[in-house]
């Protein structure tokens, strides 16, 4: 790996010398001094481009210029810490450019900062993390090479960290990561649930937020169910009450867990059933939509089923998809099949116009509408 980023080194020197030797402009010569055997010029140089990154312009300036293969190098081993810590930086800011970022991934750039994160300096750590954080915001592929490269375990195992910027930015990276399903297998199967939700009642806010993220993301992955139903009261907290954010993470969390019975009653007992309800009567659509969902798994079971009815808000799945709005209408529809499996659910359909709403959809042209018509039909005429 070293000899491949020596040749590009190389190459890249040669076209930017060419150039009047860096005189176009005081940037160019930065870049040459980033490949400097002298420590203050590699110093200077690195903190001019991570200034000069702060703009999304010079970014792909610096990109077009050939900078990235020689800040990653000096991200590396064998460089002194200081030297890593701000080439981190630097690759932080350029990894908030899509193009450098791939240039990033091309260059060998994750496992570098890998190593950064295992660092015991908490600054090369934080910066390294940084970096991660805004390489897997996107790109799938990355969030892959993160995992294949053996990044999982020192961001877990980072979370734990005594300093805050350190534990915000790891539980970022996991969130990043969760929204892939092998990376999520793999943060599941290395402790990152356990040491995320440790987070859900820290009184740092940020690092609260970032924990309730990284938990959302992975709670598409089936393995993490169990881990997670017994942390759904605290995982449900922000749909009482939380910004739209968070609603729309927390809300997300238990759609995926909602889908087994066995966190029904955590739910129930966690008196999230009704603030889930009181969604769909809000402006948020998204957020309507996702309780939908909810409820559409949580009406699966008899518990679930007499839970909805207890709070009185049935009305609320009929008014959703009274609504004409697509995705409410099709969710509500669902829904009405599996909570109109309980006879006094059924009832109060009824008297509050249920098959008159559903019917009106029977001849859908959308077959997946139509077919939720029918079932929620039969179910309420029965």
């Amino acid at each position: 790996m070293a000899d491949d980023l020596n040749a590009i080194l190389d190459n890249f020197n040669t076209a930017l010398q060419a150039q009047d030797s860096g005189a176009e402009s005081p940037i160019q010569a930065e870049i040459l001094n980033l490949s400097s055997v002298e420590e203050k010029k590699q110093d200077r140089a690195l903190r001019e481009i991570i200034n000069y990154t702060l703009e999304e312009r010079n970014r792909d300036f610096i990109s077009s210029h050939g900078g990235i293969p020689p800040v990653i190098k000096l991200s590396q081993n064998s460089s002194p810490e200081p030297i890593r810590t701000l080439a981190a930086h630097g690759l932080a800011n350029l990894a908030l450019n899509a193009g450098c970022r791939a240039k990033i991934r091309s260059a060998r750039g994750v496992p570098a900062l890998i190593s950064g994160v295992s660092s015991s300096n908490p600054g090369l750590k934080e910066r390294s993390l940084a970096a991660l954080a805004n390489l897997t915001i996107a790109e799938d592929d990355i969030r892959i090479d993160v995992a294949r490269e053996g990044g999982i375990g020192p961001i877990v195992s980072s979370v734990n960290s005594s300093g805050v910027e350190v534990t915000r930015t790891a539980l970022m990276v996991i969130a990043n990561l969760g929204v892939n399903r092998e990376c999520a297998a793999s943060l599941v199967s290395q402790g990152a649930v356990e040491a995320s939700a440790r987070h859900l009642s820290s009184s740092d806010p940020v690092a609260k937020k970032h924990a309730l993220w990284a938990l959302a993301a992975m709670s598409g992955d089936p393995s993490s169910h169990s881990r997670m139903e017994g942390e759904i009261g605290r995982l449900g907290a922000p749909i009482r009450g939380g910004d739209a954010v968070d609603v729309i993470k927390s809300l997300t969390a238990i759609v995926n867990l909602s889908g087994n019975e066995s966190a029904h009653h955590h739910l129930i007992t966690d008196g999230l059933v009704a603030p889930i309800l009181g969604h769909l009567n809000g402006n948020e659509l998204n957020a309507k939509v996702l309780a939908l969902q909810a409820v559409q798994n949580l009406a699966l079971s008899d518990v679930g089923r007499n839970a909805i009815q207890a709070t009185g808000s049935v009305g609320n799945i009929l008014n959703a998809v009274r609504s004409l709005q697509e995705p409410l209408v099709a969710h509500g529809l669902r829904a009405i099949t599996n909570v109109s499996q309980d006879p006094e659910v059924r009832q109060k359909l009824r008297s509050q116009g249920g098959v008159e709403v559903v019917a009106k959809y029977l001849h859908s042209s959308d077959h997946g509408v139509r077919s939720s018509a029918e079932q929620a039909h039969n179910n309420l005429t029965a």
